[in-house]
């Protein structure tokens, strides 16, 4: 019996540290991670994390362009429930497509600079920002 209930008080345990960690309730708002960098040919990504203020989907995940010495452009990919998703980015013919948790979602066209949504087609532009990244990226999306 105390074999169990010491099994069962670990499992408790660990799942609260998992929440904990994904969530990441310690964090400020406005709070923001670098998840990653890659750079294909003349153009530069970033992807870049902020805490918002909402508990549901306490994440906001940002993707950030530029092509040469030109003005980074900001994309909101999503919302996320979890801190730290996997992204990949990849390079193809005529664009970048970008990969979250192994499956493609968007596709970024480096000719007409327009990000369009795997799931419905939808195509979004990005804002312009100042500075390099993050900079103030959630003011334009």
């Amino acid at each position: 019996m105390q074999k169990i209930l010491a099994l069962m008080l670990l499992s408790a345990t660990l799942l609260i540290l998992w929440c904990l960690w994904n969530l990441q309730p310690w964090r400020r708002q406005g709070d923001e991670v670098h998840v990653g960098s890659w750079r294909f040919g003349d153009c530069e990504f970033q992807i870049w994390q902020r805490k918002t203020w909402t508990v549901t989907e306490p994440f906001a995940t940002g993707l950030f362009f530029r092509k040469g010495a030109g003005p980074w452009r900001a994309f909101l990919l999503d919302f996320e429930d979890l801190y730290r998703p996997n992204y990949v980015l990849r390079n193809q013919s005529n664009g970048v497509a970008v990969f979250k948790n192994g499956k493609r979602r968007w596709f970024l066209d480096l000719g007409t600079e327009q990000m369009r949504r795997e799931s419905d087609g939808q195509a979004f532009v990005g804002g312009a920002i100042q500075n390099a990244p993050p900079g103030n990226w959630w003011a334009h999306n």
